[in-house]
């Protein structure tokens, strides 16, 4: 019976070891799980950063680019402008010999 005995410490002293050493590999586990999340984090928010530069890049080129058309519409307004007024300056000159003329035809009359 002593012998049973004896076995039966040898067997639980061997799985108690065991489950000391699977205790141990879980923890190592999850050690490991928690620097592999830690990681994915980290990568995913550079990740994040990087679309956030873009898109503010994305909108930064897209404001560029309508500043850039703005500018140009502008400048077309302001040499359509130029030439309506250089269109109204002859028109005033032109009333204006016409108004002479007529002046002078008056007196010419009387």
């Amino acid at each position: 019976m002593r012998h049973k005995n004896d076995l039966y410490k040898i067997e639980t002293e061997r799985l108690i070891k065991e489950i000391d050493m699977a205790d141990a590999k879980t923890r190592e586990k999850d050690t490991e799980l928690i620097l592999a999340q830690a990681e994915f984090d980290r990568k995913l928010k550079l990740v994040e950063e990087r679309m956030l530069f873009r898109r503010g890049k994305n909108e930064d080129r897209t404001l560029l680019d309508l500043k850039q058309e703005h500018a140009l519409a502008l400048e077309a307004l302001k040499q359509s402008n130029e030439e309506k007024q250089e269109e109204i300056e002859y028109q005033r000159e032109k009333i204006n010999k016409l108004q002479v003329q007529v002046e002078q035809l008056t007196l010419k009359k009387d």
